[in-house]
């Protein structure tokens, strides 16, 4: 069994010499009382990978799929071509071995109440020729690659599993209350409906807009049979019960859950060029415009740690911010302490 290699220096070191085809470092710097980030890295003989995952959800069982995500045989799930798809066999059964280890009863999740647990996964693998990208939530992956004469640019980046996914919204927006009251009687809001249990009245997320100024987005809330809520269209876990899936069996009805397959992304790579992956949670992200970001590329490129970068991302949180909100100045503000988030990335430098 091979399991990430998480935050341990002396063996990524070690693990980075095994193959020459990239510098992988991880790093998380948990906040507290939620501490549910992971973030992690390996090699097979025919590419390497970063892993990144944001768990959620409270009470006794939230580090379980922390837990579980670090222990996974991940050179072995990669092996199958459709590890990041939720298919199952004519039996019933999941083809992913991923999907396999989620439903085989882990102790995040029961059949007789909604535990309410999920986790963002975000993997990148790295072969020769191309970065294949795989996500579900908001954890996101950016690629940058240097150019001979104007230095790093962005290449490529994952859209996360939000609002601005816009294949899962329209296919959330066709859902009807109507069609199954029996799970669906809770889309509402001070006695409003909400509809197509999609939450959107002043729901708001912050977006950095540089380094020094914050504003506020449009975000939602999205309602799931299963009774969660949560801010992404999609993420793993999040099960019925099994008295909710004989009910919807009873009446025909196709439960609307969050978990579905990963996205897949592939972006080629060329020999001789230099590359720079930075996966993280929504914590780097939430604090992070593009001037940013790109200092944090030039600091990996000239040899920063992921533990440096996650600490330098803890310096956002805790800065003061220009805040504008729809245009107009509001003046200084801070991100309350209470509203901190972990921080995980994982970052892959290809010479």
């Amino acid at each position: 069994m091979a399991a990430l290699t998480v935050n341990i220096l002396s063996n990524s070191e070690q693990q980075a010499d095994f193959r020459k085809m990239s510098k992988m470092d991880s790093h998380v710097l948990q906040n507290g009382q939620s501490s549910q980030d992971v973030a992690g890295w390996g090699s097979t003989p025919d590419f390497d990978y970063l892993v990144v995952s944001d768990g959620h959800g409270g009470g006794p069982r939230k580090h379980v799929l922390r837990e579980f995500i670090k222990m996974l045989d991940w050179d072995n799930i990669f092996q199958v071509s459709d590890w990041y798809k939720n298919d199952i066999d004519s039996g019933g059964t999941y083809i992913s071995p991923l999907f396999q280890s989620l439903h085989s009863g882990l102790d995040a999740f029961s059949d007789q109440y909604n535990t309410k647990q999920g986790c963002t996964l975000s993997v990148v693998l790295i072969y020769k020729d191309r970065f294949e990208c795989f996500t579900i939530g908001d954890s996101t992956i950016k690629i940058w690659e240097k150019d001979s004469s104007s230095g790093w640019k962005r290449i490529a980046e994952t859209v996360d599993h939000d609002l601005h996914f816009l294949e899962d919204v329209e296919k959330l927006e066709q859902r009807r209350r109507e069609d199954a009251m029996f799970t669906r009687i809770g889309w509402e809001k001070n006695s409003c409906l909400i509809p197509h249990g999609i939450l959107k009245k002043n729901i708001w997320r912050m977006k950095p807009i540089d380094s020094t100024t914050m504003t506020m987005e449009p975000s939602a809330y999205f309602y799931f049979d299963d009774t969660s809520s949560l801010n992404m269209t999609r993420s793993l876990g999040h099960y019925p019960t099994r008295f909710l899936k004989k009910s919807a069996d009873e009446q025909n009805h196709k439960l609307s859950l969050a978990e579905q397959s990963l996205t897949k992304l592939v972006i080629p790579k060329e020999e001789g060029k230099k590359y720079i992956a930075l996966v993280g949670t929504d914590g780097v992200w939430d604090v992070t415009a593009l001037d940013k970001e790109a200092t944090y590329i030039d600091m990996i490129a000239n040899g920063a740690t992921a533990e440096t970068i996650v600490t330098e991302v803890k310096k956002s949180w805790c800065q003061s911010w220009d805040y504008i909100f729809e245009g107009t100045s509001k003046g200084q503000t801070r991100i309350p302490a209470d509203n901190h988030d972990d921080i995980g990335c994982a970052i892959a430098v290809i010479d």
